[in-house]
C-alpha cells in the first residue's frame, strides 16, 4: 500500500512527510500504530491500580464496620449483665433503714417502703411512765403529706433533718361505730435519714424543749 506524497503521518508527534524516502514512510506508518498501542498500555495500568485502590478501600472499610460491630457486641455481652447488677443495687438502696420497736427491743429494720424515720420519745403521762417507740413509716401505713411538705423546703444551703410534732387524732372519726372512744394526742419526731430516729439524738433536743417549756411557764 501507498500514500501520496504530499499526504503527512503523525508517528510519535512527528510529522512525516514526502521529504523522507518511500521505505522509511512505511516504518512510520508501522511504527504508529505500535506508539498508540504503547500509550494504551501505559493508560490501562494507572485505571487499573485505580480500581484495586478504591476496592481495596472498600475492602478496608467494610472490615472496620465489622470489626466495630464485633467490638460493640462483645461490649454489650460483658458490660449489660454488670449494669443490671448496679442497677438492682441502687433500687435496693433507696429503701431507709430506721430504729424499730419489736416486742420491747429495738432492732434495725430497712424497708424500701419507708421514707421517714419515727421516733415517740419516752414521757411521763401524769403518774405514768410511757416509754418510747421507734419506727419506720411510709404512705403506707402513715398519712405523709405534712411530712413531706415540710422536707421539700430542703435547698442545697439549707436543710431540715428533723420534724417534732404534737398531734392530735379523733378516731371516732374513723370509727363511726365507736363514737365514744378517746382523743388521743402524740409527740413525735420525724427524720428521713438512715438510723436518725435514735433515742440520743434527741434526748438533748426534748430536754432543752421541756426545760424552755418549764422556763415560760415560771415567768408567768
Amino acid at each position: 500500500m501507498t500514500f501520496p506524497e504530499e499526504t503527512p503521518i503523525s508517528a510519535g508527534g512527528h510529522f512525516i512527510g514526502s521529504q523522507l524516502p518511500q521505505s522509511q514512510k512505511r516504518r512510520a506508518i508501522a511504527t504508529a500504530p505500535a506508539t498508540a498501542q504503547q500509550n494504551l498500555d501505559y493508560s490501562l495500568p494507572s485505571i487499573s491500580t485505580s480500581a484495586s485502590s478504591s476496592a481495596s478501600r472498600s475492602r478496608h472499610t467494610s472490615q472496620s464496620s465489622n470489626q466495630y460491630a464485633t467490638l460493640s457486641s462483645q461490649f454489650s455481652a460483658m458490660f449489660l449483665p454488670v449494669l443490671v447488677v448496679l442497677v438492682s443495687l441502687l433500687s435496693v438502696s433507696n429503701g431507709l433503714a430506721c430504729y424499730e420497736t419489736v416486742d420491747g427491743n429495738t432492732v434495725v429494720i430497712k424497708n424500701d417502703a419507708w421514707t421517714y424515720c419515727a421516733l415517740v420519745p419516752a414521757m411521763m403521762h401524769g403518774n405514768e411512765y410511757r416509754e418510747g417507740t421507734q419506727f419506720g413509716l411510709g404512705r403506707e401505713n402513715d398519712f405523709t403529706p405534712a411530712y413531706d411538705a415540710a422536707f421539700s423546703v430542703s435547698a442545697a444551703e439549707y436543710g431540715i433533718l428533723t420534724v417534732c410534732q404534737y398531734e392530735r387524732y379523733d378516731f371516732s372519726r374513723f370509727l363511726p361505730m365507736r363514737p365514744d372512744i378517746a382523743i388521743e394526742y402524740s409527740f413525735r419526731c420525724v427524720c428521713n435519714y438512715d438510723l436518725c430516729n435514735s433515742e440520743p439524738t434527741f434526748s438533748a433536743f426534748l430536754g432543752g424543749l421541756k426545760a424552755e417549756s418549764f422556763a415560760a411557764k415560771k415567768k408567768k
